[in-house]
C-alpha cells in the first residue's frame, strides 16, 4: 500500500490550513446580518476540503 496520492494530499493539507486560519485567526463579525460568520465559513469549507482530499487521495487510478 502505497497511501494517500499526491492530488488528495494537497487537498487535505489546504482543508487543514484553511481550518487554523478559521481557528486560530481573529475575524470581525460580518458587516450584514444574512453573511455567516468568516470563522463558521472558513471551518465548513476546511472540512468539506479535507474530505474531498480524502477521498480523491485514496481513490486508485487504474
Amino acid at each position: 500500500m502505497r497511501g494517500m496520492a499526491l492530488r488528495g494530499k494537497l487537498l487535505a493539507a489546504l482543508g487543514a490550513l484553511l481550518i487554523a486560519l478559521a481557528l486560530f485567526v481573529e475575524w470581525a463579525p460580518p458587516s450584514e446580518p444574512s453573511l455567516p460568520e468568516t470563522k463558521s465559513f472558513l471551518l465548513f469549507l476546511g472540512a468539506t476540503v479535507v474530505m474531498a482530499g480524502v477521498i480523491v487521495g485514496l481513490l486508485r487510478e487504474p
